[in-house]
């Protein structure tokens, strides 16, 4: 007679959701203990240099325009905070970076672990170029001192 379904048809529904939920906590807890475990060995390698990734990724719904990074930012929830290194994720598209690797005119970078669980998978899967592009930069920087000498 109608289309509605009935609440046996509605209540059969609810062991796949629970299922799928049960696998996106799990990507979830893969990617927050990953991303604080780069966060952290970077912290204490302590090497101050920023760099940022692109991490677009159609799969998860993340913007082309999206970039993960290490960096030392102010919080930008607070109006006078010191800035601090840790890893952040911005959905903006860049305008120009700044000569020490920090992007201008993104979309205020929030930390990465505070960000949504597609943005923090997606950061996540990109931590190996985040890191190569450090030690990248890094070697930027002591080239520019060698020739400097």
């Amino acid at each position: 007679m109608t289309d509605i379904p009935s609440p046996e048809e509605v209540e059969g529904l609810f062991p796949d959701l629970l299922e799928t939920r049960k696998r996106m906590d799990e990507a979830s807890a893969q990617a927050n203990a990953r991303l604080a475990q780069a966060r952290d060995g970077l912290k204490k390698i302590s090497l101050g240099i920023s760099a940022w990734v692109p991490i677009g990724a159609p799969d998860l719904d993340v913007p082309d325009e999206a970039h993960f990074g290490y960096a030392r930012l102010a919080d930008d929830d607070a109006e006078f905070s010191t800035p601090r290194w840790d890893l952040y994720i911005s959905e903006g598209p860049p305008l120009e970076p700044s000569a020490d690797g920090i992007p201008l005119g993104y979309e205020a970078p929030k930390s990465a672990l505070s960000c949504r669980r597609a943005l923090r998978i997606a950061a996540a899967r990109a931590i190996p170029r985040l890191i190569r592009e450090i030690v990248k930069r890094a070697e930027e920087v002591l080239n520019k001192e060698k020739n400097n000498d």
